[in-house]
Order: structure tokens, then sequence, then C-alpha cells
């Protein structure tokens, strides 16, 4: 992965007594954008000693964005007095998907 890489920390678990080592990369959105890859930008953790080596699962970094316009935005409706009326309305692809709720 790219991204900036911070330092790692050690501290010692004291009920345990075992030694944990720690790092952070950051990951900025140009990074994501400027992969060229098949697969979708992953970034996986690998540890090694003496002992040997182990690799992380892989986590997937995906941008974040929400569509400008509905899909379909509601439209306005005459009704009857002492009748319903349906409004639907179908929110603009976004990622995570958008929640929607409607205010009065």
């Amino acid at each position: 992965a790219t991204g900036e890489l911070h330092p790692h920390q050690e501290f010692v678990d004291p009920q345990t007594g075992v030694r944990n080592v720690e790092t952070v990369i950051n990951i900025t959105r140009d990074d994501v954008e400027e992969y060229f890859g098949k697969d979708k930008f992953k970034c996986e953790c690998v540890a090694w000693s003496s002992r040997g080596q182990i690799r992380s699962q892989p986590a997937v970094i995906d941008v974040a964005y929400l569509k400008k316009q509905f899909d379909s935005p509601p439209y306005s409706q005459n009704v009857e007095m002492d009748h319903q009326a349906e409004l639907r309305c179908h929110a603009p692809p976004g990622v995570p998907p958008p929640q929607i709720y409607w205010l009065r």
C-alpha cells in the first residue's frame, strides 16, 4: 500500500507481560484514485521476526461518495380531503449506501 506510514509504537501489556508493536498508515483519497490495479485498492499488515512472517487479511479501501442528484425525486400531488397520497423517494447512488428519511 502507499500512504504515510507512522513510526511504530511498542508497549508491554501489564496484565500479560506480552510485548506489542503497533503502527498506523494513513491512506488518502489520492492514494486510492491513483491506483490502477485490476483489483480494488487493498492494504495488509505484515509482521515478521526471526521465527517467521505473517500477513493480515487484506483491508479494502473504497472512496466514499454521494451523487448530487436523486435518481427519482418525489413529485408534488393534489389529494382530495380524507384520501391518501404516496410519495416515493429513491436515494442517489453512494458508498456507503445512503439512508433516506422524510422531513415535513
